[in-house]
């Protein structure tokens, strides 16, 4: 976008405005739109005609000879669909770039203007250096800024519109005579603009990763991903999403790039398969209306609930893409920037193995955690947890990140969500160790391929039975500074205390639970081969417990964790401002802490009474700095 000097060059743009013809998309929709009208209106006209023919035809094969319509019908309109979907995407794509149209045209006026004056004001030339002592660099940096927001925008549009069509089942017919280009995964659906720009597979293969890489370290794979230059980096991340939004070692930046591309693929794939579960249901609505059985239709309730299922799948990807609420961002100083964040970052998203983690954050020019990131933690939830209903999940760790960084005394710092496979979805799945012994040692690879400046502090923060994941991952060989089980299951099977792990027995420990937590308050220490989760964190004289206090730390009029009833105590140690909350954020942070207030057990009228540490008479809160 810029000359050889620095300096803002519209002749350059990867795209003029007024080259952005819609046109052929136009036609193309309509093309589309009317093809599979006249194809579904065909078949249902023959199949009509064919149906009527019971009135005056009987005959022993009469009733093969009437059904061998219903599957054309079929066939007919799950064709229209797919015609009608192409013409839907492709209406979306005139939209968006319709709207953004005008911004380029704007700014390629403006572009030229300044660079005019700016030449003007320089006529021996405008070095590099010289650009470098202008006033005007600030004007110049913002409009290259402005720029590519606005190609970046149109290419997520080209791409969306592009990767929708390719997930039809089968090709849509391009339009003859020239109207535009053909709308088929072959081809690519821009090919004859050159729009966008598609590199294949054989395109990258003289520098995607090699299988040694693959099964090597994050470390090896950040040395071969340091080789790269930005041209082929960004290849790689178009024509190899899945492998690079996943790869330990590859920064987070260029993964969360590349995994928004796999969430745009996911959501496709959910709505095809919507769509064509409600062309079932329609199919078999119509034909019911020529069977002797007219009337009594009634649809297919797991199909509807898996219609549901999907939609509801589809909504909280869709979150991904666009936050309902904007969420601050922090620079070193602690203070919000411009823009907040309106999407989530994605540094692990993979449906086949059930596996999606978030970053919040901000990125160095190599797109790691900055070295002046002071404070990074990892967060492990618990059982029910998907990567289809991950947004709560998400949301509390935003308030982590939130609270933080409104620490001013603690410094700066950046929070991961990891769910990197399947976890239990239920309590009777929650007994068994099988997932902590599978997710463990995947949370300490993900884990080590962060990029964490030896200055900064590294805390891994688990939920209920995300703490036995946690408590694996560290038998196995985690790496941290700080350790946090919060409501936890314990400290993993087989576990009997943290002197069991090998690298992380002499860091601090800290763990929390609410008094009669009725979801895994009942389960510690229980362990029967693969059934349990070890040894209960709360027992462990190397463990600091740390009270769950209040729902609201600044006013305790509001009740306790423990007047939430006592299951939803489980969870609601994550309540924003309570003390739980509160305590949790201070050991990611290295600050205070609240430590437990031991019950007290009172006999009166031969009666013993067991009273809460808080509700004592005399309770003062104790502190503690975290290590």
């Amino acid at each position: 976008m810029t000359d050889a000097s620095g300096l803002i060059d519209p002749s350059l743009f990867p795209k003029q405005s007024n080259a952005l013809g819609l046109e052929w998309a136009e036609e193309q929709a309509r093309f589309s739109r009317s093809t599979g009208q006249r194809v579904a209106e065909s078949v249902q006209g023959v199949h009509s005609a064919w149906s009527r023919l019971p009135e005056d035809y009987r005959a022993p094969e009469a009733g093969d000879l009437y059904r061998v319509m219903d599957p054309e019908l079929g066939a007919a309109l799950r064709e229209q669909e797919r015609f009608l979907d192409a013409a839907r995407y492709l209406d979306d794509y005139v939209d968006e770039i319709g709207a953004v149209k005008q911004r380029l045209a704007n700014l390629e006026v403006e572009a030229a203007t300044f660079r005019a004056r700016v030449r003007a004001a320089n006529p021996g030339g405008v070095t590099t250096m010289q650009l470098q002592e202008l006033v005007t660099v600030g004007q110049n940096q913002d409009l290259i800024t402005r720029a590519r927001q606005v190609f970046a925008v149109i290419d997520e549009a080209e791409q969306r519109c592009a990767r929708r069509i390719k997930a039809l089942d089968e090709q849509v017919a391009p339009v003859p005579w020239g109207l535009g280009p053909a709308l088929t995964g072959r081809t690519g659906l821009f090919s004859s603009t050159g729009a966008l720009s598609h590199m294949g597979s054989s395109s990258v293969a003289q520098f995607a990763p090699t299988r040694a890489i693959l099964d090597g370290s994050a470390s090896e794979v950040r040395e071969w991903w340091d080789t790269l230059t930005p041209e082929q980096r960004a290849a790689l991340v178009a024509a190899m999403p899945m492998m690079i939004g996943n790869l330990n070692g590859v920064p987070v930046k260029f993964r969360a790039d590349a995994n928004r591309i796999n969430l745009a693929t996911e959501i496709n794939r959910l709505e095809a398969e919507k769509a064509r579960i409600e062309t079932e249901l329609r199919i078999a609505a119509m034909a019911s209306r020529f069977s002797s059985a007219r009337g009594q239709y009634v649809p297919d309730l797991r199909l509807a609930m898996e219609v549901d299922r999907l939609q509801a799948a589809i909504d909280s990807y869709e979150q991904y893409r666009g936050l309902d609420t904007a969420q601050e961002q922090y620079d070193r100083n602690g203070l919000p920037v411009d823009p907040s964040r309106t999407t989530v970052e994605l540094v692990a998203f993979d449906p086949t193995s059930s596996s999606i983690a978030t970053y919040h954050g901000p990125y160095d020019e190599n797109g790691d955690v900055p070295d002046w990131v002071d404070n990074v933690a990892v967060h492990v939830p618990g059982t029910t947890t998907r990567m289809d209903d991950f947004n709560e999940i998400d949301a509390d760790v935003y308030n982590l990140y939130d609270a933080a960084n409104r620490i001013k005394s603690a410094g700066s710092t950046a929070v991961f969500a990891w769910a990197g496979g399947e976890f239990p979805q239920n309590i009777p799945e929650a007994a068994s160790a099988s997932y902590s012994r599978d997710l463990g040692p995947k949370l300490r690879d993900f884990v080590h391929a962060i990029d964490v400046h030896p200055d900064s502090t590294l805390t891994a923060e688990a939920h209920s039975y995300g703490s036995a994941v946690l408590g694996i991952a560290e038998s196995e060989g985690l790496r941290v500074d700080r350790v946090m089980y919060v409501a936890g299951a314990g400290l993993g099977n087989d576990n009997t205390s943290v002197q069991d792990f090998p690298y992380t027995k002499d860091v601090p420990h800290y763990t929390q639970m609410a008094r009669r937590d009725g979801v895994v308050g009942l389960i510690q220490g229980a362990d029967a081969g693969e059934l349990g989760h070890g040894a209960s964190a709360l027992r462990d004289p190397e463990v600091t417990r740390l009270e769950t206090g209040y729902l609201n730390a600044a006013n305790p009029s509001e009740g306790d964790i423990e007047s939430t009833g006592v299951f939803e105590s489980h969870s609601s140690v994550y309540t924003k401002g309570s003390t739980a909350f509160n305590n949790i954020v201070g050991v990611i942070t290295g600050t205070r802490v609240e430590l437990y207030a031991k019950d007290e057990v009172l006999v009166a009228g031969g009666k013993l009474y067991n009273i809460d540490g808080i509700d004592a008479e005399g309770y003062e809160a104790r502190y503690l700095d975290v290590e």
